[in-house]
Parts: structure tokens; sequence; C-alpha cells
């Protein structure tokens, strides 16, 4: 049973992930056209007769854009811009220190690949956080160029292909982001839709119970009173009675118990989560969404959602798998959380010193609220994390 969060994966491929692969597509058809354009001037001045260090400074460019695109992640933006700034810098100077007759109108020619800089993408958690990315792109390649002029006594002239690039793509995030807004707003309330389903689940066992008592009861009570002779007895008259309040209730469509509210701020925080990820390309079915109708202590919902949402990150940059699956349930003791993915899992006992995510966002984060964390994974098997927290008295730091 899919509740609570319908499936997003082709909304999230068609923004994030092709607006992500679109720039790292520009970014390497721009590293290609900076090689024409160095070939071109290498033909026409005489001067520029070693290629090494421009070449070498775009395969630098080139090299961090492969490990970006092989696993974005924020680690790996910073390292693509700063390991792209050096690279674009020596490109420019080793391009204007050698071509003697660089005109100053034709900065154009040479900062081409300082615009790659500019297209970074929305590389972490959240897709409008692309904007900053792009913004210090855009100062990198703008300092790259003014740089490389500056130390060749060249005219400061930055030119306008980084800022163009940069504003066209702010504005592809920021139109992506209002339609994801405004979609968001558009889709039914599934709280609704779920209190909705459960009181008239409630409604229809009441009216089959009703119609069973007409059935047996009722119906057995009505001979009864055909063949008995003179007034009913006290026991016969409640009997009937009850009957006839059960019929009653069922006609109007009352159910037995009222329906518990569904809306809880560990809900909100949870499904938020799951949303963040299918946006940037993960699909994630869900189950037990009648489990998120409880409240838990403010830590330990804390907890919760940044384990969750650890590790479905570790899902969508280690396990090489675009599905995952999330259950949630609920005791009268502990609130728990499910996440499983297919991708190639991993040995818990050798985990990497620069994988984090287990040790710190998940099983510090839930520890530290008293709760448990158990992993099963091994590979080319996928990836099976268990989460649970005391629904009451939870103590200890987030960290």
């Amino acid at each position: 049973m899919r509740v609570a969060v319908p499936p997003r994966d082709v909304a999230a491929t068609v923004s994030a992930q092709a607006l992500l692969r679109t720039g790292w597509a520009s970014s390497t058809v721009l590293i290609l056209l900076s090689v024409v354009i160095l070939v071109d001037l290498s033909a026409r001045d005489e001067q520029l007769d070693e290629l090494w260090g421009p070449f070498g400074s775009l395969g630098v460019v080139l090299f961090a854009l492969a490990l970006l695109i092989a696993e974005p992640s924020r680690g790996r933006g910073v390292f693509y811009l700063g390991i792209g700034f050096v690279g674009c810098f020596l490109y420019q100077w080793f391009v204007l220190d050698d071509f003697a007759e660089f005109p100053s109108d034709s900065v154009y020619l040479v900062n081409r690949v300082a615009m790659v800089l500019v297209l970074v993408g929305p590389v972490g958690r959240k897709f409008v956080g692309g904007i900053w990315w792009a913004l210090s792109g855009l100062v990198l390649a703008t300092a790259s160029t003014l740089l490389a002029q500056w130390s060749t006594g060249m005219p400061l002239e930055p030119g306008w292909g980084p800022t163009i690039a940069c504003v066209v793509y702010i504005a592809l995030i920021l139109v992506l982001q209002r339609i994801r807004v405004s979609q968001r707003f558009r889709m039914p309330d599934f709280n609704k839709l779920e209190a909705e389903t459960v009181r008239l689940t409630g409604q229809r066992q009441l009216q089959e119970h009703a119609t069973a008592l007409v059935h047996d009861t009722v119906l057995a009570d009505l001979d009864a009173v055909s063949q008995r002779v003179g007034a009913l007895d006290e026991r016969a008259v409640g009997r009937i009675r009850r009957d006839l309040e059960v019929l009653e209730t069922a006609a109007e469509g009352v159910a037995p118990t009222d329906v518990a509210s569904v809306s809880s701020r560990l809900r909100d925080e949870l499904l938020t989560v799951i949303r963040e990820v299918q946006w940037r390309g993960l699909t994630v079915e869900v189950t037990g969404g009648d489990s998120l109708s409880i409240e838990l202590a403010d830590l330990s919902r804390e907890a919760v959602a940044g384990a969750l949402f650890a590790a479905l990150e570790n899902t969508l940059d280690h396990s090489e798998s675009t599905e995952a699956y999330v259950d949630f349930r609920t005791t009268e003791e502990d609130f728990t959380v499910m996440v499983v993915d297919n991708g190639v899992g991993f040995n818990p006992d050798e985990i990497p010193s620069d994988r984090l995510g287990l040790r710190n966002s998940i099983r510090r984060r839930i520890e530290g609220v008293g709760g448990t964390v158990r992993v099963w994974s091994a590979s080319g098997a996928g990836t099976s994390i268990v989460v649970s927290v005391p629904r009451e008295g939870a103590t200890g730091v987030v960290s």
C-alpha cells in the first residue's frame, strides 16, 4: 500500500536531474570548444608551439568534472570549484602569455572554459541551493580571468559570458522551484484523504455488522414476536431496542468511534525529507503512513528526521540505486523506521573513514535519544537500516 507521498521520480528526473546533466553536458562542450580555440590560436601564432600547458590545464578541469558527474555531492562540488578554478586560471594564463597578438576585445575566446565553473549545479541537499553554487562558480570564474589578465599584463576585462550563463542558470532553477512549490499545493491533501478512508472503513464495517444483525437477530426477534402470545418481557424489549439503535447508527453513517487526527509534526517533517530526496531523483515507496499520526518528543523527532535523511542520502550517493523503500511502524513503546534499497550494498564492519553518515547522522543521533540502530548489508545485496526510538521519555542531545 502506498500512502501519503506519491511517486515523484518523473518530476524529479525532468527537473533536478535534467538540469544537472544539461549543465554538465554544456561544461563538457565548453571544454572541447576551448580545445578547438587553442588549436586555432596555435595555427595562427607560431609562438604558441608548446601545447602541453593549456592542454594539461583543460585536462585538470575535465578530470574534476568527471569526478563530480560520477558521484555528485557537496564535497565533490567544492573540490570541482577549487580544482576547476586552478585549471581555468592556468589555461587562460598560458594562452594570454603565449599569444602575443591577442585582441583585448576578444576575451570571450579565452574565458569560455571559465564558464564551466558556473554550471556546477545544485549538488547539495536542496535543489534551490544550486543558486549559491552558481554564484560561487561565477565569482571563481571571474576571478580566474582577472587573475590571468593581471599576471600577463593584459587589460582587466573579465567578459560577460560567465555572468550571462549564471543568470540563465539561476533563472532555470527559480522557475523549476516555483513549479515544484505550486504543484505541491495543487496536490491532494493526503491527510484528509487518509482520514476519510478511515472513516469510510469504519462506516462500512458498521453497516456490515448491521446487515448481519438484520439477518440473524432482528428478523429472528420479529419471528419470535409474531409467534408470541401476550406482552413482551423487559429482556426481549431491551434486546430489540439495542438492535434498532445499531441499525439507526449504520443508516446515518456514524462510525462507532471518532477518527483521530492524522496530522502531526512527525508526519510533516518525515514527508518533507522524503520529498527532498525525491526531487533529487530517488524514487521512494512509503508504507505505514498511518503510524505517522503520533507525536514524539522534539529531540526524538529531530533525530528520526535526520537519520532518515542520512539513510536516503546514502542510498542516493553510494548505493547506485534509484529506488528506496521506507516503512513506518508504531507500537505502544517505540516508533520504528525501516529504509531498504537494492543497491550495491557494503560491509558494515568495513565502513570507510570518510563515510560518516552511518556513524554520526544515523547511529549517534538515534542512540543519543535512547534509540537503537540495526544495519543489514552485503556487497551486491542492498542495504536495510532499521532505527527505533522510544515514544516517550527521550533524553540526550541530537548531534
